[in-house]
C-alpha cells in the first residue's frame, strides 16, 4: 500500500483543527498521554483453507447480497464454535455445505459472528460453513462511487480496500493477516461493468434477460484475507506481457491513450524484481486497475493492484510526473507482502519497508546510482522528521487502530534499515539473503525475527545487535565529527561522538560500520571503521594534508551529521566527491558561506553544469537565491532559458521569488504564458505573486483560469490568497476561497481552499462555521 495525496479527506479535519482551534492549539501538538494498547499476534482456533465469495452487487442501491463459504480445519480438539469477523450486516442464515442449519450469535458491536456447529470436531476434520448475508452501504471495506449533482460525470464504481482489517465489512471472514488461504470471487453486476479480482478469470456469464453479468475469479495460491479484492466499473482492458505472464491494465476509455505513460515500465519492473530477488513473479497474472476517490495511492491486492485514477496523466504532465514509483512499490509487494506476509501488523515494515526500499532499488537499476542515493536521502529525511514528532520503534504493537502504524516508521525508516543491512552485507550477500528469505518463507507469514534468522542462515552474519537497535528501538544517531592532521607524523585523527539524547526507546550508542574517505593530493582511499562507543577516535596514516574527509561516504547510515569544514574543503568536496550525495551535502553546507568570496562562483558553476545531477544543481540554485542581486537574477534567467530539465527550471523560478526587479516580473509572466511544464508554471505563479504585490490579485485570478495536472496551478494560486489577510483585498480573497471550497471542485482545490480560508477565521465566526460545515460533505470518509 502506498499513501499519497489522494488520501486527502482523511487528513483535512486535522488541518481544520490546527488552523481553527486557536484557544486550545497546543493540545493538537502533543501526543495523547495514554499509551496505545498492545496488540499481540491474534490466536487462531482454526486454519482457513479456502474462501468462496458469491455476491450480487447493486451499484445504485449500494448493496451486497452475498454468500461466503469458508473451508477450514480446526486447530483445537473438541472444536464446537466457529467464529468469524463481521460488521454492520444482516445475517440471513448459516449452514454446513451438506445443508445442515447452524445456530449463531451475531454481536454487531464486537463485530463477531459466533457459529455453533452441530457437534464438536477435531483437528483431523475439514469443514465448510456457508453464511448468507446482506450489506447496505458498508462504512468500510467496500466503497460505492456514484455521480451526483456536484460531480455529474463521476462514474459508477465499486471497489474494495481490505487492508488492514476492513474486508469483514463486506463479507464475513477471518480478518487478520496471520492466516493464508486460497480464494475465489463470483460477482454478479450490471452487464455494462467489468469485474476485476484476484487470480485467474474462470468464466464470464451473461444473463441477457436481467441485464446482468457474472464474473468468476479464482486465486489458487494461499494469501492473507485482506488481499482479497474486487473492482467493478466500466473499463477498457489493455494487454501486455512479461514472458508468459499476462499484464492487464484496466483504464477508462477516456484516458486509455495515456495509460502507457503510467504502465509502460511494468514488464521491466517485473523483470528486475524477478531476476534480482532470484524468484520469478509467482502468480498467473498481474492486473493494475484505476479507481475514483481511492483513499491511497495504490493497494497491492494479490495479482490485482488497485490504483488511484490520478496516476494516469498526459504527455505534458509527464514532463514532471511519473507513475514508475507507484507501479514499482505495488509490484514489489507481490513478493514482500503477498508471497511473504507479516504475521501481525507490528511487523508491517516487512511489507512496507521492503516495498519502499525495492522501489529505490529499481530506480538505481533504471536511473542510476545518483537517483538511488537521492531516494535514500529523502527516505532518511522523512524518517527523521517522523521520529522527532512521534518516536516509536519500527516493530511496534501498540496502536488504537492498525492504520496508526502505516506511516514513515515502517515505510521510510524501514527502507532506510534495509539499506543499512545492504551496506553491512555487501551487494552479493544482500541479494543472496533476499533470495533465501523469499524461498524459505514463500506463501507463509513472517515476523522480524524470521528475516534476521534467514540472513544469518544465508550469509553467516548474526545481526541481532543491529535488529535490537534499529528495529526494536527508536531514534537515530547524531554524530559530531571533527579531525586533526599532524603534518610531522602524517597522522589524521578522526573524533566521532554520538550526541543524541538517549532514553528508554533510544540506545545510548548506535553501533555501526562507517566508510570514511580521505583524499589527499596524491590519492583517495576509503577506510571502514566500526563505531561502538559514545565517543571514539580513529587514526589514519596518510601521505599528506587531506583535501577532503568524508564521514559515511555514500550516506548509508540513518543519522544527523555535524561535521564542521572550512569553506575551501566544502568547495573541493562539492566539485570533486565521487558520490553525488556527498557533493549534495557539501553544496548544502556551502549555503552558510554564500556571501563569502568565491562561493557564489562555485554555485553558478554547479548550477550551469548540465552533467551534474539535478538535485545538486537545485541546491546550488537555492543558495544563489539568497543573494537577491541583479546580476544573480540575470544569471538564473540565463540558466532557465538554456535548460531542458523541468526540475531545474522549476528551481530557478522558485529562487527568483527573492529578486524584486521589474525584469524578473516580466520574465515570470513570460514563463507562465509559454512554459510547457505545469509545475514550472505553478512555481512561477507563486514567485510572481510574492514579488509583485501591486498586481498580486490579478496574477492569482489569471492562474485560477488555468487547467493543470492535479490542479497544481490553481492550488498554488489559492495558497497565495492567504497573503491578503488584513489588506483591502481580504474580503475578495475570502469570497474566492469560499467558491473553491464547495463540492464540485477537485479534491486538491478544496483542501487548499479550505485550509487557506481557515487562516481568516480567527476574527470571523461565520468563516469558522463555514469551514467546519465542510466536514460533513460526502467526500469526508476515512
Amino acid at each position: 500500500m502506498k499513501k499519497t495525496k489522494s488520501f486527502i479527506f482523511f487528513i483535512i479535519a486535522f488541518v481544520l483543527f490546527l488552523n481553527l482551534s486557536f484557544a486550545q492549539r497546543p493540545r493538537f501538538y502533543y501526543k495523547s498521554p495514554t499509551l496505545p494498547p498492545e496488540h499481540p499476534t491474534r490466536e487462531r482456533t482454526y486454519d482457513v483453507l479456502h474462501i468462496r465469495i458469491e455476491v450480487k452487487l447493486d451499484e445504485k442501491q449500494k448493496t451486497v447480497d452475498g454468500k461466503v463459504t469458508t473451508k477450514f480445519v480446526p486447530l483445537r480438539p473438541d472444536f464446537g464454535v466457529f467464529e468469524l469477523d463481521a460488521a454492520e450486516m444482516k445475517i440471513k442464515k448459516i449452514y454446513l455445505v451438506n445443508g445442515k442449519q447452524l445456530n449463531f450469535n451475531f454481536d454487531s458491536l464486537a463485530q463477531k459472528l459466533k457459529i455453533y456447529l452441530d457437534r464438536t470436531y477435531s483437528f483431523r476434520d475439514t469443514l465448510s460453513v456457508v453464511v448468507e448475508y446482506f450489506v447496505s452501504n458498508p462504512r468500510k471495506g467496500l466503497y460505492f462511487i456514484q455521480p451526483d449533482s456536484a460531480h455529474p460525470d463521476k462514474p459508477y464504481q465499486i471497489w474494495s480496500q481490505g487492508q488492514p482489517e476492513d474486508n469483514h465489512y463486506w463479507f464475513p471472514c477471518y480478518d487478520f493477516p496471520n492466516d493464508k488461504a486460497t480464494s475465489e470471487v463470483i460477482a454478479t453486476v450490471n452487464k455494462n461493468f467489468t469485474v476485476v479480482s484476484n487470480g485467474k478469470l474462470v468464466s464470464v456469464k451473461e444473463d441477457k434477460k436481467r441485464g446482468l453479468v457474472t464474473y468468476h475469479w479464482f486465486m489458487d495460491k494461499p494469501h492473507s484475507g485482506y488481499l482479497i479484492s474486487i473492482v467493478v466499473g466500466e473499463y477498457v482492458k489493455l494487454q501486455d506481457y512479461y514472458l508468459d505472464i499476462p499484464l492487464e491494465y484496466y483504464v477508462y476509455k477516456s484516458n486509455a491513450k495515456y495509460a502507457n505513460l503510467s504502465f509502460e515500465k511494468t514488464p521491466e519492473i517485473m523483470k528486475f524484481f524477478s531476476e534480482k530477488i532470484g524468484y520469478k513473479y509467482p502468480y498467473n497474472k498481474y492486473a493494475q486497475t484505476i479507481v475514483e476517490d481511492f483513499i491511497y495511492g495504490g493497494m497491492e491486492n494479490i495479482t490485482a493492484t488497485t490504483l488511484t485514477s490520478s496516476t494516469i496523466h498526459d504527455e505534458r504532465a509527464h514532463l514532471d510526473v511519473s507513475s514508475d514509483g507507484l507501479v514499482a512499490h505495488e509490484m514489489a509487494h507481490q513478493w514482500w507482502g503477498d508471497l511473504l506476509t507479516c504475521r501481525s501488523w507490528e511487523h508491517a515494515w516487512l511489507n512496507e519497508g521492503f516495498a519502499t526500499y525495492f522501489t529505490a532499488l529499481y530506480f538505481e537499476y533504471a536511473k542510476g546510482k545518483d537517483e538511488f542515493q537521492y531516494s535514500i536521502y529523502n527516505m532518511q529525511r522523512t524518517a527523521k522528521f517522523a521520529d522527532m514528532s512521534d518516536k516509536k520503534p519500527t516493530v511496534w504493537n501498540r496502536y488504537f487502530d492498525p492504520t496508526d502504524l502505516f506511516g514513515p516508521h515502517i515505510y521510510q525508516r524501514g527502507g532506510s534499515i534495509l539499506n543499512m543491512i545492504r551496506f553491512i552485507l555487501g551487494d552479493e550477500l544482500f541479494w543472496k539473503a533476499m533470495n533465501y528469505y523469499a524461498k524459505k518463507y514463500e506463501y507463509q507469514n513472517v515476523e522480524t525475527e524470521d528475516l534476521r534468522v534467514a540472513i544469518e542462515e544465508a550469509t553467516g552474519y548474526n545481526l541481532k545487535w543491529f535488529f535490537d537497535q534499529w528495529l526494536y528501538k527508536a531514534g537515530y544517531p547524531i554524530f559530531e565529527v571533527k579531525y586533526d592532521y599532524d603534518e610531522v607524523s602524517k597522522i589524521l585523527t578522526l573524533t566521532v561522538e554520538q550526541v543524541h539524547p538517549a532514553d528508554s526507546l533510544t540506545p545510548e550508542v548506535f553501533k555501526t560500520p562507517v566508510d570514511v574517505e580521505i583524499t589527499t593530493e596524491f590519492e583517495s582511499k576509503t577506510y571502514k571503521i566500526f563505531i561502538d562507543k559514545r565517543k571514539q577516535t580513529f587514526e589514519f596514516n596518510i601521505d599528506s594534508k587531506p583535501l577532503m574527509v568524508i564521514f559515511d561516504k555514500g550516506n548509508w547510515i540513518l543519522k544527523d551529521l555535524f561535521f564542521e569544514k572550512s569553506k575551501d574543503e566544502l568547495i573541493y568536496q562539492a566539485l570533486n566527491a565521487k558520490d553525488m550525495i556527498d557533493r549534495f551535502w557539501a553544496v548544502q553546507e556551502l549555503g552558510k558561506f554564500i556571501n563569502e568570496q568565491g562561493v557564489s562562483e562555485v554555485m553558478k558553476k554547479i548550477s550551469a553544469n548540465s552533467k551534474e545531477f539535478y538535485a545538486v544543481r537545485q541546491e546550488a540554485i537555492n543558495n544563489l537565491g539568497k543573494l537577491k542581486d541583479e546580476s544573480t537574477a540575470r544569471f538564473l534567467i540565463d540558466i532557465f532559458r538554456n535548460e531542458k530539465d523541468s526540475r531545474v527550471r522549476r528551481s530557478v523560478v522558485e529562487a527568483l521569488k527573492e529578486f524584486k526587479f521589474d525584469f524578473v516580473s516580466e520574465f515570470l509572466n513570460e514563463v507562465i504564458k509559454t512554459d510547457k511544464s505545469y509545475y514550472v508554471i505553478a512555481s512561477a505563479v507563486n514567485s510572481l505573486a510574492l514579488i509583485d504585490s501591486t498586481n498580486r490579485m490579478q496574477v492569482i485570478k489569471n492562474a485560477l483560469t488555468m487547467n493543470s495536472h492535479q490542479e497544481v496551478i490553481r492550488t498554488t494560486a489559492l495558497r497565495r490568497l492567504g497573503d491578503f489577510k488584513n489588506t483591502s483585498y481580504e474580503k475578495e480573497a475570502i469570497e474566492i476561497l469560499k467558491k473553491y471550497s464547495i463540492r464540485g471542485n477537485h479534491p486538491s482545490i478544496r483542501i487548499t481552499a479550505i485550509s487557506t480560508l481557515s487562516n481568516f477565521a480567527d476574527k470571523d465566526q461565520s468563516i469558522k462555521d463555514f469551514v467546519f460545515s465542510m466536514v460533513n460533505t460526502p467526500e469526508f470518509f476515512c
